[in-house]
């Protein structure tokens, strides 16, 4: 493979899922290192106001069994001019892609000299036209006249006319000129582009209704009437005889007993409280590889555009948060021949969406979590954009680095960190990236959540 790659021959250095091909050979570590080298140590040089290319040459390569990886190094100089010394540096290039940590080095810094300029100094010009005004006197002006400026820049053009010869005179001396050996430029530190904040969800949960009591009825007591006493009335006696007399006792009479009705209760019926929903999509458990666009429907998540791929955490290269054991990458539907590739979620089940009982879901919020690198791992600019049913964009974008990415970003953060859309009305959201130079084809994400 040629160390200088075309754009077609670059995409061809990734899989479907994103990662960079595995079994690098000589070839592919030779045009990466190139490829590095003119981003990083630059592509030329600022000599008296113009800029000199670098020329980049493979200067050695080999592969190291004992470190597993490619060593590789590369030489530089000027274009035209001849290197004093050419710059060296030494690319330690894994078998699997990317560089190990603590390359490239410097081995040897770059010294070079540029060619010396002829330029007459204007004192000897000004001896001369003296010494002609001198020795040849009214004549003398015209021809200082017509011979200054050959003797300032180097050519005396010849007379039309004769002229007496003068007598002898001396002649000036020039002084040689001292050689100035330029120092070389130092070359621009990379400043690595902030990133932004991510902006904190908060679930609110809406209080319960209170229920009223009812002031418990008072129960009614009978309270029985008083019995009357019945007095005997004595029949007269005759006088003669004394008859006994029977004193009856009458049967009393019960006064009737008062019948409360039932007391009838109001039944109340308490308004249930809503509250936010909130949904957590936890790629653990997935099977492995590019999965079909309704892997995450059990999440209440489909694929309407694009793919998902899923593979297992790597510790030492890859920071995600506490319980995280697998992440996922959207792929669009052309990658990795159209870049930027984008892939769309959508959150109604596109087979009942032209049903008329289909019920619209749609979110207020919608978040990611991005992973963090190690050991020299980087990822591509990437961004999450979302849309409500009518497809108009709803809140603002949230991400890192241009999209589409015209200049060469990628970046290497070692926390993994949230990044949340919060708007009404979200049907679908848009997850697009879009890989220069960086480990990972699509952005690795290590969970997603959502608000209804």
């Amino acid at each position: 493979m040629a160390p200088d790659m075309t754009p077609e021959e670059k995409k061809d250095l990734f899989d479907a899922t994103g990662q960079l091909k595995g079994g690098y050979d000589m070839g592919m570590a030779q045009a990466f290192a190139i490829e590095h080298a003119k981003k990083i140590q630059g592509e030329y040089v600022r000599e008296r106001k113009q800029r000199i290319p670098l020329i980049w040459n493979i200067d050695s390569s080999r592969y190291d069994e004992d470190a597993e990886c490619f060593k590789v190094v590369l030489s530089c100089h000027p274009e035209g001019i001849e290197a004093q010394q050419k710059g060296m540096w030494e690319y330690h290039v894994r078998s699997t892609g990317g560089l190990m940590p603590g390359t490239p080095l410097l081995r040897q810094s770059l010294r070079y000299t540029l060619p010396r300029v002829k330029k007459r100094s204007p004192w000897v010009a000004a001896l001369v036209v003296l010494l002609l005004l001198a020795v040849l006197g009214g004549g003398g002006v015209a021809a200082a006249m017509v011979l200054a400026p050959g003797l300032i820049e180097g050519y005396v053009p010849w007379l039309a006319t004769a002229t007496p010869t003068p007598p002898p005179s001396a002649t000036a001396t020039p002084r040689p000129l001292p050689t100035v050996t330029p120092s070389r430029v130092p070359s621009p530190t990379p400043v690595p582009t902030r990133l932004p904040t991510a902006v904190a969800i908060a679930t609110a949960t809406a209080a319960p209704r209170p229920t009223p009591t009812l002031p418990r009825a008072p129960t009614a007591t009978a309270v029985p009437a008083p019995l009357p006493t019945a007095s005997a009335t004595p029949r007269p006696v005759p006088t003669a005889t004394a008859v006994p007399i029977i004193a009856l006792t009458p049967k009393p009479t019960l006064a009737p007993t008062a019948t409360t009705p039932p007391l009838v209760r109001p039944t109340l019926t308490p308004t249930p409280a809503v509250a936010a929903s909130r949904v957590l999509v936890s790629f653990n458990g997935l099977a492995t590889g590019t999965l079909p666009a309704t892997a995450l429907a059990p999440f209440g998540i489909w694929i309407s555009s694009g793919s998902v791929s899923v593979s297992p955490v790597e510790p030492k290269s890859q920071v995600v948060p506490a319980g995280v054991t697998q992440i996922a990458q959207f792929l669009g539907p052309d990658f990795p021949k159209v870049l930027p590739t984008c892939a769309t979620l959508v959150f109604n089940n596109p087979l009942s969406a032209t049903s008329t009982n289909a019920q619209v879901v749609t979110l207020t919020s919608f978040s990611v979590t991005r992973i963090g690198t190690l050991a020299g791992g980087s990822y591509p600019a990437w961004r999450l954009r979302a849309f409500d049913a009518q497809g108009k964009q709803v809140g603002a974008d949230v991400g890192e680095g241009p999209i589409p990415n015209t200049t060469g970003y990628f970046a290497m953060t070692d926390t993994a960190k949230d990044f949340a859309v919060v708007a009404p009305g979200i049907a679908k959201v848009e997850l697009c990236s879009h890989n220069t130079l960086s480990t990972y084809g699509a952005i690795p994400i290590a969970r997603m959540g959502y608000t209804k």
